[in-house]
């Protein structure tokens, strides 16, 4: 995916090369964490709040807390690993 998104500090993007879920720093450009899901990652996650939420080419929407990258409860749609 080559588009990013962001809010609150963070930058977020998917990859199709290695299938992962990326979160960066704005201010230093250092990972914050990454996710790796179950196929590529082939549009831009969107961020809603404090989640972030990405659909993976393994046919699940993934919704992750935007400050860890950990699967988040209670979103209502997704995949919780």
């Amino acid at each position: 995916a080559a588009a990013v998104v962001a809010a609150g500090g963070v930058v977020c993007f998917g990859s199709s090369a290695d299938d992962t879920i990326r979160a960066l720093d704005l201010a230093t450009g250092r990972e914050k964490w990454h996710f790796i899901t179950g196929g590529p990652v082939r549009l831009a996650p969107q961020i809603a709040g404090d989640r972030v939420y990405a659909a993976s080419d393994d046919g699940f929407v993934y919704c992750l807390d935007l400050a860890s990258g950990r699967p988040a409860g209670g979103c209502g749609a997704g995949h919780e690993p």
